[in-house]
């Protein structure tokens, strides 16, 4: 822990051997002052020659990095997906921590003074992540009883587990059910009922009660059964039900579920939060429905809207009609127009774009436009775009006398190769004759070795001819075409002299496919008009072969 960046008690991302003796030292001593065997010392006896202090280890040149921020303390508790632990820091509020990690999935604890906080997180190979307080859920308080015990009635202590407080053997641990929510104060009534602003009593700050009826509105302490109001409904902790017809309020922890006519409110959430229009907490743990918006710190679980979700991070899934925003997430956003994030580990699907600045390994971007500052998983789209991908327009003249454009889009293991090519007499400035065109789509990868790269796609192609009909007059242009779809290989390879440029050649093998029934426009032998080489015709199959030479700019 101390050589991944505990230790760095300057800050300069730089741990030296100095700073780990002295972590070394602070963090035996705490460990073992409180023992019976009394506060031990850390010793050692080495001999350097030279001048300055001896770097160990240098956090910035590392792959990842955690970021506890200068707010946050208390013991941080970092363990891999797996369990196993990685990293135990002590953080004490004032300068931020930085620690040194692989890429992966991590579950993270944080025992504060006052709370304990635990929640997940996902780095991606290159980033920088900031461990926020606000991604975290509060950790129920569990009890301990040693087994054998007679009296259960007596009261037992609250204790929050560590890696330093674990419970002796032969104790076993339940979840103690009154223990969900803070210890009740103030009055008890079974029953409250409430005009406009409790008016039967209002001489009674705090009210805890297992059951509010209200005709407008009602505000208590405490609930442990469920409010009901025809306005609105607030209380500080609920363990049950608020259902109303305007809103619900929670000013703390809620257990259960929020239904409104309009909107609801809560600090904490582990349950179901409904609403006519939106729905707003900090953190939960369930879902979030809502016919407008949903907005929350972080959560685990489903946000479900008519129009958009936000949310600083979750694992689970985002579902709307418009889009999704969040910083990062590990599952599902789904969008009919855009999704946005800042870290991406699982599947962004959108009927137009997906943008995110990291898209980890295994991570997918699904849409007609996919966006990312670095990608390390999968674009699939018309346009896909990342600094570390492939972005390029390419024109070439082929050995049937085509000009042929591309555009490839995506990830060098996975891109999509777009196509256009028409005879090359058939250009005048910027205006198409009369000619046999050819479109494709599909997608390719490639191999780069140094400053060569070699290309495979598999292609949808179809060729195009149209002509002016015979019955068109000046005043009602009738066009006539023939079509055929002819699937096709292209291979290339190519070298790049400069950053952005390529000069490239290669060969497209195409087969053209014979029609099934009557379609009039249909017509596999407008391909042998192309010019291209017949290098294949069994009578049923036919293979033609098209050579090219070209360049390619790329962004």
């Amino acid at each position: 822990t101390g050589l991944r960046g505990a230790a760095d008690s300057s800050g300069d991302k730089k741990v030296t051997l100095n700073e780990l003796y002295s972590y070394a030292f602070n963090e035996t001593l705490s460990k073992t002052e409180k023992t019976s065997a009394g506060p031990q010392h850390p010793n050692f006896n080495i001999t350097l020659v030279g001048s300055g202090d001896l770097v160990l280890s240098d956090i910035s040149s590392s792959d990842c990095i955690v970021m506890l921020p200068s707010k946050m303390s208390g013991r941080v508790i970092i363990r891999n997906w797996s369990g196993k632990l990685v990293s135990e820091v002590n953080k004490a509020e004032g300068n931020p921590v930085f620690l040194a990690l692989d890429s992966g999935e991590y579950k993270v604890t944080v025992i504060g003074e006052k709370q304990t906080l635990d929640g997940t997180f996902a780095l991606n190979s290159g980033s920088v992540y900031e461990l926020s307080e606000k991604s975290l859920g509060p950790v129920k308080i569990a009890s301990n009883r040693v087994r054998g015990e007679e009296n259960e009635d007596l009261p037992s202590e609250k204790v929050e587990f560590s890696e330093d407080n674990l419970p002796s053997d032969g104790a076993e641990i339940k979840e103690d059910e009154n223990n969900s929510l803070p210890e009740s104060r103030g009055s008890y009534e079974p029953f409250e009922f409430s005009f406009v602003n409790n008016e039967f009593s209002q001489s009674r700050n705090e009210i805890n009660v297992n059951f509010s009826l209200a005709l407008l509105r009602s505000h208590v302490h405490k609930v442990r059964g469920g409010m009901v109001s025809g306005g609105g409904n607030e209380a500080d902790y609920v363990e049950g039900v608020q259902a109303a017809y305007v809103y619900n309020i929670t000013e703390e922890i809620i257990l259960g579920g929020q239904f409104a006519g309009i909107f609801n409110l809560a600090k904490q959430l582990e349950g179901v939060q409904a609403a006519g229009i939106f729905n707003v907490n900090e953190a939960f743990k369930g879902g979030q429905f809502a016919g407008i918006f949903n907005a929350a710190g972080s959560f685990e679980g489903l946000q479900a809207a008519g129009i958009f979700n936000a949310a600083e991070s979750f694992r689970g899934a985002q579902i709307s009609g418009i889009f999704n925003a969040a910083s990062d997430f590990t599952g599902l956003q789904l969008a009919g127009i855009a999704n946005l994030s800042s870290s991406v580990t699982g599947l962004q699907l959108s009927g137009i774009a997906n943008v995110s600045k990291t898209v980890g390994k295994g991570g997918v971007q699904l849409g007609l436009i996919n966006v990312a500052g670095e990608c390390y998983g999968w674009q699939i789209g018309l346009i896909n775009f990342s600094r570390n991908g492939v972005f390029e327009f390419g024109t070439s003249l082929t050995s049937n006398e085509n000009l042929r454009f591309s555009f490839n889009s995506g990830n060098r293991h996975l891109y999509t190769a777009l196509s256009y090519s028409a005879p090359a007499e058939s250009f005048d400035g910027h205006q198409i004759k009369e000619g046999i065109i050819n479109v494709a789509a599909g997608f390719g990868t490639r191999l780069e070795i140094s400053k060569f790269n070699f290309d495979f796609e598999l292609l949808a192609s179809s060729y195009i001819k149209a002509w002016e009909s015979e019955k068109s007059t000046e005043e009602d242009r009738d066009i006539d075409a023939e079509f055929c779809m002819a699937p096709a290989v292209h291979l290339s390879a190519g070298f790049t002299p400069v950053k952005h440029l390529n000069l490239f050649a290669g060969v497209i093998l195409s087969t053209p496919l014979e029609e099934e029934g009557d379609n009039a426009y249909y017509n596999s032998d407008i391909i042998k008009k192309t010019r291209q080489n017949c290098v294949l015709n069994d009578g049923k199959d036919s293979l033609y072969v098209e050579f090219e030479a070209g360049i390619k700019v790329k962004i």
